[in-house]
């Protein structure tokens, strides 16, 4: 588990700036290197879900919720951002009545000034 960047409200204060549609400011040496230390860890099993998938297969996901919690808990709630850059429908199959639909997509995601 990784512990969380501690920012002072002194810091946020002094260096106030808006990019890609947050607030941020610059990340303390500490902050860096906790934030660098996170993001070198592997996910623990408890944040992995799985479900069946068409044909069987069981996949390997992470839930939404989790990933904005983690990164909210590593960047801070205005630490960060995320946009959808590209979404494609990779398949449409009618099988027996039911639709299976395919998609992806790639995310960008945004940290305030290092």
């Amino acid at each position: 588990r990784y512990q969380k960047a501690n920012q002072s409200e002194q810091t946020r204060d002094q260096q106030p700036c808006v990019r890609g549609g947050f607030s941020c400011c610059a990340y303390t040496a500490e902050e860096h290197q906790a934030v660098h230390d996170a993001l070198r860890q592997k996910l623990g099993p408890e944040y992995i879900s799985t479900r069946v998938a068409g044909g069987g297969q069981r996949v390997c996901y992470i839930e939404g919720h989790r990933v904005i919690s983690l990164a909210n808990e590593m960047f801070g709630y205005n630490g960060w951002s995320h946009s959808i850059t590209q979404q494609d429908v990779d398949f449409v199959d009618l099988i027996n009545g039911k639709f299976y639909v395919g998609v992806s997509a790639f995310v960008r995601v945004q940290l305030k000034v290092r």
